[in-house]
């Protein structure tokens, strides 16, 4: 679907394709979790997804890859006393936050957070040329 033909993840341990349902699933719980979507307010006026993870870059860099995310939107940081690191993603895209409707649109979240896609995917989809929905 999105990007490379599989993922690896624990170090290689576990090989998971990509064309897999598996990992699409597997995703939207990671996401379900650990992600945000945040549609424009008066406030703050930017589209943004974002995921953050703490000592785990590789789960970071496989939804990076998968959503064809460029990488300088990949930020690090520690945390105070200097013992984890952290590694967020962050895309403001438009093509990109396309690709992401589409994708939870054929694997919906079951929690909480389609509250906030559901706004983020309207916003998106306003934005999206109406022969660029079709495709």
């Amino acid at each position: 679907m999105f990007g490379f033909s599989s993922l690896w993840c624990f170090d290689g341990i576990l090989s998971i394709p990509w064309g897999d349902r598996s990992y699409s699933f597997y995703l939207v719980g990671f996401i379900e979790a650990e992600g945000h979507f945040h549609a424009p307010t008066a406030t703050t006026p930017m589209r943004v997804f974002s995921v953050g993870q703490s000592d785990d870059r590789l789960m970071i860099e496989s939804i990076r890859s998968f959503f064809l995310i460029t990488e300088s939107n990949v930020l690090t940081g520690s945390t105070p006393n200097y013992q984890n690191q952290y590694f967020i993603l962050k895309s403001g895209d438009l093509q990109v936050n396309f690709r992401m409707v589409k994708f939870f649109n054929n694997y919906p979240f079951l929690g909480a957070k389609i509250s906030d896609f559901r706004k983020f995917e309207a916003d998106v989809l306003m934005s999206v040329p109406k022969s660029k929905k079709r495709s």
